[in-house]
């Protein structure tokens, strides 16, 4: 539960000084309530699909897959603002990032409740889930408050830190994988 902890810390840690970081570097209210739609858009659109890849792979596998891309746009983000703003180019690879950013999102809720209810046995997957729920909850909660202090600090240093979460939670959701793998039980 290190990396579920660790990846949804990631997660607060970016998304608590978004807005303010959007609108320090040009974007208006519009253009983030977009970027926001952009990214509900891509996860609603892609949970289907996620449900499918997860029944045909290795969710642990597939999860891994989104951590990693999705720790690597968070700071993207970052890079994006700063270095293009909100230039044809910035505001067009930004929507994109966003777009990969609720892809991502998808991929990681669909795998999260298939590789918590396989791990454990029936009679335990109502408290397991739940304490999957609650960690993710307590560690939103967290990571929004540091997210808030890192970002009073710099954006690129709360974002890299998000993103550095989020692949180390990924690292810890491969370590089981590999464990569980080798075990003989489908994750």
């Amino acid at each position: 539960f290190l990396g579920v902890v660790l990846f949804f810390g990631g997660f607060a840690i970016f998304f608590a000084p978004l807005p303010v970081f959007l609108t320090d570097v040009g974007f208006d209210s519009t253009l983030v309530f977009g970027l926001y739609l952009i990214s509900s858009l891509g996860s609603a659109l892609f949970f289907g699909p996620a449900g499918t890849l997860t029944r045909r792979y290795a969710p642990t596998g597939l999860q891994v897959a989104g951590l990693l891309a999705r720790g690597a746009l968070l700071p993207t983000v970052a890079v994006l603002g700063i270095v293009l703003a909100t230039s044809v180019a910035g505001i067009t690879i930004t929507t994109l990032a966003f777009l990969g950013i609720g892809v991502s999102w998808a991929v990681i809720a669909v795998t999260g409740g298939t590789i918590v209810t396989r791990l454990t046995p029936p009679v335990a997957h109502g408290e397991s889930l739940g304490m999957y729920a609650a960690l993710s909850a307590l560690a939103g909660g967290l990571g929004a408050v540091f997210g808030g202090y890192l970002a009073s600090v710099g954006y690129l240093v709360a974002f890299g830190v998000a993103g550095g979460l989020v692949v180390f939670g990924a690292t810890l959701v491969a370590v089981v994988h590999l464990a569980v793998t080798r075990d003989g039980v489908r994750s």
